[in-house]
């Protein structure tokens, strides 16, 4: 039985009002929890790509990807035999193309939302998005 890896790379998107861009997606029998728009890495993609097809599929917004901003690495043990995933998340500051931020037009999949910070403080965040945030420049 062979341990998991899992690359992958998400979002940190701040607008003027200092407002966050948060999704949540349903996740199997647990209750959905609040995260920074992104995912999983394809095979030979590059992680700026893969925030901005992210972000595209989970929000219908086109983003702009800035800076790395930050690695989290995890450890979990996941699924019935209990194997040992190793998740590695590149956090990225990235912004909306001038397009605009308006979310409310169709979105691909889940909720989508711009929450101030006592908003998401509020939330229920997925572990690693509540330390970025907890982190946050600005």
């Amino acid at each position: 039985m062979r341990d998991l890896q899992r690359l992958a790379a998400y979002a940190l998107i701040i607008d003027r009002e200092g407002r966050v861009l948060l999704t949540r997606e349903p996740v199997g029998r647990r209750p959905a929890r609040w995260i920074l728009p992104g995912g999983g890495v394809e095979h030979g993609e590059h992680p700026e790509q893969a925030v901005i097809r992210e972000v595209r599929e989970e929000t219908g917004l086109s983003a702009e990807v800035g800076d790395l901003l930050r690695v989290v690495s995890d450890l979990a043990r996941v699924g019935r035999r209990r194997r040992l995933l190793h998740t590695v998340r590149m956090i990225y500051q990235a912004s909306i193309a001038p397009a605009g931020t308006d979310l409310a037009g169709p979105r691909p999949s889940g909720d989508v939302r711009w929450c101030p910070r006592q908003e998401w403080r509020a939330l229920s965040l997925e572990p690693f998005a509540a330390r970025v945030l907890d982190c946050r420049p600005g």
